[in-house]
């Protein structure tokens, strides 16, 4: 045993039961995953893909088709530009 971790478990000892519980808690997600436990990571597309899902239809018709040409049309009032 290495002298830091006796110092790690020193100070564990005197912590009160709840908070051991919290260290423990705590160690357990400083964990490195083994190859069967990789977490999978969202990207930003499958959030903006999963927040575009929940638009209702009726919200989605209702929705310009042209915002990426007009956006400073839509943000600011400029004059709308011709596709």
């Amino acid at each position: 045993m290495t002298n830091l971790e006796r110092t790690l478990i020193e100070k564990i000892r005197h912590l009160p039961p709840e908070k051991q519980r919290d260290m423990l808690n705590y160690a357990e997600t400083l964990e490195e995953p083994s190859d069967n436990k990789v977490k999978e990571v969202a990207t930003i597309w499958d959030e903006i893909d999963r927040i575009a899902k929940e638009i209702p239809a009726e919200e989605q018709e209702e929705m310009p088709h042209d915002s990426s040409v007009n956006l400073d049309h839509y943000l600011y009032g400029a004059p709308k530009r011709a596709r």
